[in-house]
């Protein structure tokens, strides 16, 4: 049966690197091909501009998180208007705590159109017991005892990254639980991969860190590593070379005086499939994550990855996980110098990846939460 389908998401332009950005363009494609129609609604004007083979596209626009430092603010009647157009059979709305998504369900759920919220976890609580985490996470403390829970009682149906994992990054999926919502498994595929897999005699002698710079990213924990790993290995940023964490990192490289073994590049610098494919690790370094697509994309290329223990990764296989920086550097001269653990690893990683996480296996867990949503609703 073919659908309306409109699709929320705050940000748009399908060739970003964001992880979010990447895996919604990714469901909207897949329900294209299934010959749905698809109307999408985004809050930047470069929802107008989307490649996406969609039948209308919206700009809506909005302000703040929701937070007690953010307010959430919306033009409502755009937003009504939007949603009214799009004539939606069922609305998509992908990711909590900025408002648009907020004041989606809001409306939808007024306008009697059933809703599907794909979630890519939620930040209400501290990543960590510095003062900067328990701070934002005190400001987040009414969404999460208020807002979030009347959320959740509107919508039809929620996506989940992981089923079990423990981690705080899926308090709204065990709130959805607790509220007798179902919750269905959609987990991220490969944004970025080669067909062909690299032998490690091929491999380019470098660490590979992918990410936008911040603090949730933690590169400066990186850099400081590539201080500490011999030379002859070469590490390799690659993310958007702006803001002010950016420079920290830059500054960092060139206190520590590495510059000769640490490189920064840009996306639009080099072929990220390549770079993963041909690299000998991936590294990440986040203070929090759900369910990271760039390791995602290192288990498809065989790259082992060194990885902290946050949200889903310890449900991965093909790489380590560190608890601690020293824990890290460990981990990755381990995995330089002995052979017969990078290849073990390299594989564990292609068969996870063929088993769990392919575009058929994600295609698949989409229609499964679409009928749960319409199947709810009826």
């Amino acid at each position: 049966m073919s659908l309306k389908i409109c699709v929320v998401s705050r940000s748009w332009l399908s060739h970003e690197r964001s992880g979010v950005t990447n895996a919604v363009a990714q469901h909207v494609n897949v329900l294209i091909q299934a010959g749905h129609k698809i109307s999408i609604i985004g809050s930047n004007q470069s929802v107008l501009h989307e490649k996406l083979l969609v039948d209308k596209s919206f700009c809506v626009r909005s302000l703040g998180s929701g937070a007690l430092y953010s307010p959430a603010r919306v033009d409502r009647l755009s937003l009504v208007r939007a949603l009214k157009d799009s004539q939606a059979d069922l609305i998509i709305i992908e990711g909590w705590q900025t408002a648009l998504t907020t004041f989606s369900i809001e409306e939808a759920y007024e306008l009697k159109i059933p809703i599907l919220m794909i979630s890519h976890g939620s930040s209400v609580t501290p990543f960590n017991d510095k003062f900067i985490e328990l701070f934002r996470a005190l400001g987040w403390k009414y969404y999460k005892n208020f807002v979030l829970p009347r959320l959740i009682s509107k919508i039809h149906a929620l996506t989940t990254l992981d089923l079990t994992a423990s981690s705080t990054r899926f308090y709204d999926r065990d709130l959805a639980i607790r509220l007798g919502k179902p919750v269905q498994l959609l987990v991220n595929c490969p944004a970025n991969m080669n067909s062909l897999y690299v032998e490690r005699l091929y491999r380019k002698p470098q660490i590979l860190v992918i990410g936008y710079y911040s603090r949730i990213k933690n590169q400066l924990d990186a850099v400081d590593l590539a201080a500490t790993i011999p030379q002859g290995f070469n590490f390799k940023f690659v993310g958007p070379k702006h803001g002010s964490y950016y420079k920290k990192c830059v500054h960092r490289v060139a206190t520590l005086g590495i510059k000769e073994k640490v490189f920064f590049l840009d996306d639009s610098e080099c072929n990220l499939a390549e770079e993963i494919s041909n690299s000998l690790l991936v590294l990440s370094t986040s203070i929090t994550e759900a369910l990271p697509i760039t390791l995602i994309e290192s288990m498809a290329a065989g790259t082992p990855f060194v990885a902290t223990d946050v949200g889903a990764v310890s449900s991965l296989k093909g790489g380590l996980i560190a608890y601690g920086i020293l824990d890290m550097r460990k981990h990755l001269l381990r995995l330089l110098i002995d052979h017969e653990i990078w290849n073990k690893l390299s594989l564990q990683g292609r068969e996870k990846y063929y088993e769990s996480y392919t575009e058929s296996i994600v295609g698949d867990q989409l229609f499964k939460a679409i009928d749960l949503c319409i199947n709810k609703n009826n």
